[in-house]
């Protein structure tokens, strides 16, 4: 999926969020994915969708340049694939002469499941006993244990998900709690389960994970705050793990450190300048009075 961010601007700059445009709000489960725009104004994610519709939109978030903008909703339909299953079961309840049959589907995907169920008789050549059609009133929505969950780890502390290597599968980020702390990278193999995981060193107790693209080459980037930027822990630290693409990350490096034992016992204030406040808009292109707008395209 990619956004367009087009305007008067000749090169807007922040990001796109893919959202789900039949929820109310673009947050959460709403997501689809977050990219950062390039210098030619598009953000570009990369995402396996189940089957089913989707409508889908790209929000732009507003920054001190632009103000921020919302596409067209996109119709997305996705179609069944040869490996998507479901199962059946049956139950009975009653006695001899008067049983009541019940058939459970479980099915995968978005979709809820529809059709006619056939009872057979397996001792008389799978005759017929009764028909029935699946009660939509009846769907709910399950959650099963991956094949490989949980993933056993006693450090793991903070988890963030994303797709490094962009293959349209979310892959996972692990910060491991450690003297020796480390993150663990799991690229997903698209059924629930993972590759083993690849560990970069980072500091002391990396308590925290999140993702961006710090360098705008549109690449998944982690960037983790340490309690400690060394065992003797008189400093705290960020560090940031550019990644390239292909789900694989730099050597960490450190932009900044924090002295973690330095205490304000009373406050300080000191007098600061007065300033102005002023009003930035976007220019009058077609000098008619109205300020142009910035407005992102969604094409798929």
């Amino acid at each position: 999926m990619t956004a367009t961010v087009t305007g008067s601007l000749p090169a807007p700059r922040g990001q796109v969020t893919f959202c789900d445009a039949t929820t109310a709000h673009c947050d959460g489960a709403a997501v689809f994915g977050v990219a950062q725009l390039t210098n030619g104004g598009t953000a570009a994610i990369t995402r396996t969708l189940g089957v089913g519709h989707y409508s889908i939109q790209a929000v732009f978030t507003n920054t001190i340049d632009s103000d921020g903008s919302t596409s067209v909703p996109q119709a997305v339909t996705v179609t069944g694939a040869a490996n998507y299953s479901s199962n059946t079961a049956i139950a009975a309840i009653g006695g001899i002469g008067n049983y009541t049959l019940t058939a459970t589907v479980k099915a995968f995907g978005r979709p809820p499941a529809t059709g006619t169920i056939s009872f057979l008789d397996t001792t008389y050549s799978d005759g017929v006993v009764a028909s029935a059609v699946l009660n939509p009133a009846t769907l709910t929505t399950v959650f099963d244990p991956a094949s490989e969950s949980p993933i056993a780890d006693s450090s793991a502390h903070f988890v963030v998900s994303a797709d490094f290597n962009h293959d349209g599968i979310p892959d996972l980020a692990i910060a491991n709690l450690a003297v020796n702390g480390t993150i663990s990278v799991f690229i997903g193999n698209g059924d629930g389960s993972f590759h083993s995981p690849v560990n970069y060193s980072v500091g002391v107790n990396p308590q925290m994970l999140t993702v961006a693209d710090v360098n705008g080459d549109g690449a998944s980037d982690l960037i983790v705050a340490n309690e400690c930027a060394q065992p003797a822990c008189t400093t705290s630290s960020v560090m940031v793990l550019l990644g390239n693409g292909d789900g694989s990350h730099d050597v960490p490096f450190t932009p900044m450190k924090w002295r973690s034992s330095a205490i304000i016992s009373k406050p300080m204030f000191r007098k600061l300048p007065l300033w102005k406040s002023v009003e930035i808009r976007p220019p009058d292109k077609e000098l008619d009075s109205n300020f142009d707008s910035v407005r992102p395209r969604l094409l798929i």
